[in-house]
C-alpha cells in the first residue's frame, strides 16, 4: 500500500512538472484568476521560487497547498528535471525512515508502556 501511494505521489509530481514545463504561465494564470492573485504577486512568487527551487520542492512536500503547486512551478521556472527527481527521492527516503521509526516506537510502546 505504501508503495502504491509513493508511486502515485511521484507520478503526480512528474505530471505537474510537465504541465508547468509545457503549459507555462498559461496554466498558472488560470489558478491566479481562481485565487484572485495579482500579476505582480505571481511574478514575485516565480522569482522567489526559481531562486530557491530545490528547498521549496523539498519542504513543499510537507505543506498541503505548496505540495499542489510545487510540481507545476518547477516546470514553469525551468528547474532541471534531474533536480526535481533528486529532491523528490530525498523526501521519500526521509519519509521511509520516519515511517519505520514511528512503527518501531509504536511497537516499543506496546511492549514497554512506560517509555
Amino acid at each position: 500500500m505504501v508503495g502504491i501511494a509513493t508511486a502515485g505521489a511521484v507520478l503526480g509530481d512528474n505530471f505537474g512538472y510537465w504541465i508547468g514545463r509545457l503549459g507555462g504561465w498559461a496554466v498558472l494564470s488560470v489558478f491566479r484568476r481562481l485565487f484572485r492573485t495579482p500579476q505582480k504577486k505571481s511574478e514575485e512568487a516565480e522569482t522567489q521560487f526559481s531562486d530557491n527551487a530545490v528547498v521549496a520542492v523539498f519542504f513543499g512536500h510537507f505543506i498541503a497547498l505548496l505540495r499542489i503547486f510545487d510540481g507545476p512551478m518547477t516546470g514553469i521556472t525551468k528547474m532541471p528535471y534531474y533536480s526535481l527527481q533528486k529532491t523528490t527521492a530525498a523526501y521519500y527516503i526521509r519519509e521511509y525512515f520516519a515511517t519505520i521509526d514511528a512503527f518501531n516506537y509504536g511497537t516499543a510502546l506496546l511492549f514497554f508502556p512506560n517509555l
